[in-house]
């Protein structure tokens, strides 16, 4: 007899989403549309929303800047006459106008997103998912979550980084708590941030003290972390 897939929750951090615009190839933006066909097992918060609306301009222009100054490369005057100096200054000028053409589109991209970012519309498609794993306006579950992710803030209860002043991340850990209780299900965190765990030897681990408190509180939960 076959053995039955488990079937998982998802929590996805605000920076894997944002890591879609410092991608590089095709690949992961096909990803990101892969997690488009299973949104419904998305957990997700407008906590979540409001950081990758909060970042999303400093995270596109910080790539743009990388990669749209071009690295020009000139010559005295008194070559100018060389073909093959003639000719890679005709390049120069090429790459500086496609490099204009760019900067518009992108400036587009930062102004209307809704039209021009395909980013931006695939994680939206995820944040207004009409779902019971999405946290946002107008559910009342919102106070509930807040009150408990206030506490954990308090105590220095992970995940919290030393220096945080806010508890964006108690409020999502509250919740991914609250939907496998819910669900009856277990969750995969999708993360680059240390507040969750840490990665070693090529494998994630779960912090130590979120991995107790959660097991002890709901037996049938558990979690497998991904960094």
């Amino acid at each position: 007899m076959a053995r039955r897939k488990k079937d998982y929750l998802i929590f996805i951090d605000t920076n894997i989403y944002l890591d879609f615009y410092r991608s590089q190839n095709d690949a992961e933006l096909r990803l990101l549309y892969e997690l488009l066909k299973i949104k419904n097992k998305i957990i997700s918060t407008d906590q979540v929303e409001m950081e990758f609306k909060k970042n999303r301009q400093r995270v596109i222009a910080k790539s743009l800047n990388e990669i749209l100054t071009p690295n020009i490369v000139s010559f005295p005057a008194f070559a100018s006459k060389i073909e093959g100096v003639k000719k890679t200054n005709r390049m120069n000028k090429e790459l500086k106008t496609r490099v204009e053409k760019f900067k518009d589109y992108f400036a587009k991209v930062m102004l209307e997103p809704k039209r021009y970012d395909k980013v931006y519309k695939a994680c939206q498609e995820i944040f207004e998912f009409g779902s019971s794993l999405n946290l946002k306006r107008p559910d009342k579950k919102r106070y509930e979550i807040r009150r408990l992710a206030k506490k954990r803030f308090m105590l220095g209860y992970p995940p919290r980084k030393s220096d945080d002043i806010t508890v964006g991340d108690a409020i999502n850990w509250e919740w991914i708590i609250a939907c496998c209780d819910r669900e009856r299900k277990d969750a995969i965190i999708v993360s680059r941030d240390s507040d969750y765990g840490i990665n070693f030897s090529s494998k994630s681990f779960l912090n130590d003290w979120l991995k107790c408190s959660t097991s002890a509180t709901s037996g049938h939960k558990g979690f497998v972390f991904s960094l």
